[in-house]
């Protein structure tokens, strides 16, 4: 969790990390670093890596579309932070090899965890905000995944019946946008960077990961 932690702050600091603008999120900062923080306790293959990364950001964006981001930002809440932590969560999983009923667990702690006041745009030095949008989704969404492989039970169905997720966080949300073509079709596509340009990999030698 402290590693997820560590990567996810660096990777937003200096804020040249990918966005998605639909859902209003940074997948990579928060996904990326807990599902390497589960791949290398796992041994984890990189295509596995790989492929929990991928579900990771498209969870990530379903849950913020299924919300409506746009209202979630108008609220002052952290659309960054609150999809950060279930695309952290269930790529976290997936490395751990979670089964479907610890997957409605997982994403009922994950729920549990969702959270961010949007004041953190006023951080200058811009540390708070990448805790918000990288450290602290990575790390509790690490925490989820790991609290129930360990047994950890909890919530069959957060997003829906009495007292759901989106009750709490959504004044019109769109559930349907949580499985619509769900393995078939990605909400994520073509990632940008603040700039609004496509994201390339390029070399960076003043940060390192942490593992």
């Amino acid at each position: 969790m402290n590693a997820a932690l560590a990567n996810g702050m660096l990777a937003h600091a200096d804020e040249t990390d990918d966005s998605h603008a639909p859902s209003r999120t940074h997948p990579g900062c928060a996904v990326v670093p807990a599902a390497l923080a589960l791949a290398e306790r796992t041994h984890a293959s990189g295509e596995t890596f790989l492929r929990a990364v991928v579900l990771g950001y498209d969870v990530c964006a379903r849950v913020n579309l299924a919300l409506g981001a746009d209202a979630v930002a108008a609220a002052s809440r952290s659309t960054h932070s609150i999809g950060g932590v279930f695309g952290a969560g269930v790529a976290a999983g997936a490395l751990l090899r979670l089964g479907a009923v610890q997957v409605r667990h997982l994403l009922s702690y994950c729920a549990q965890q969702a959270s961010g006041v949007a004041s953190n745009v006023r951080d200058v030095e811009h540390i708070e905000k990448a805790f918000d949008f990288g450290g602290m989704p990575a790390r509790n969404g690490v925490a989820a995944a790991t609290m129930v492989a360990h047994g950890f039970t909890g919530v069959d169905d957060v997003f829906s019946g009495e007292r759901n997720f989106f009750e709490a966080y959504a004044g019109d949300p769109d559930p349907a946008q949580l499985a619509d073509a769900l393995g078939c079709v990605s909400r994520f596509s073509r990632p940008t960077s603040r700039n609004g340009r496509s994201v390339r990999p390029r070399r960076r030698r003043s940060m390192r990961w942490r593992i």
